[in-house]
């Protein structure tokens, strides 16, 4: 985001969703995560790098120059291979956002209800869900509650979004864990 610290849900949101992704595909599970390789040192990376076998589309965060890769050469096959995946989780980000939405592929997309302020304004990330979508299931990792996508589900993961906005507006200060949710 240009200066901008990287958006990230709570940690625990992460750690939900792929021990449910482990218990359900086991040893054939495996963790991709992609992001700019100034991301890297990210707590919230360093926190799944610590707990999980996760692994990088790219090779950025290595000491040499990557000649192989083919992140390396375009954020267009970045693009394409998140598009390709079954399971998605998204962080508050378009450039994950786009090819989840546009995906034949996909599954699962595991969206977070973050409230934060964004660069396109603080209600951007509740705007985007796309509430009739039963591939997405809407994750509030305050309340521990989570809907699927389609009419009355995804409505709901909306006006929980919405709430939390108005309440970060009001105040000033967006939630950052339970208690200030609340």
């Amino acid at each position: 985001f240009y200066g901008l610290d990287l958006y990230s849900p709570p940690v625990a949101f992460f750690n939900a969703v792929i021990a449910t992704h482990m218990g359900r595909f086991g040893s054939a599970a495996r963790i991709w995560v992609v992001s700019q390789p100034c991301d890297r040192k990210h707590p919230t990376i360093l926190a799944l790098r610590s707990k999980w076998p996760v692994h990088f589309l790219t090779a950025h965060d290595a000491a040499v120059t990557c000649n192989s890769e083919p992140s390396c050469r375009s954020a267009v096959l970045d693009f394409i291979w998140m598009q390709a995946a079954a399971h998605i989780v998204l962080s508050p980000s378009t450039f994950g956002w786009w090819p989840a939405f546009l995906s034949t592929r996909a599954e699962t997309v595991h969206y977070p209800l973050y409230p934060a302020f964004s660069p396109w304004g603080a209600h951007a990330w509740c705007h985007l869900m796309p509430e009739d979508d039963p591939r997405f299931l809407f994750h509030d990792v305050w309340a521990n509650v989570t809907w699927r996508g389609g009419e009355i589900d995804g409505r709901e993961a909306r006006r929980r979004c919405e709430t939390y906005m108005n309440a970060c507006e009001r105040d000033h200060v967006c939630a950052i864990d339970a208690s200030s949710a609340a």
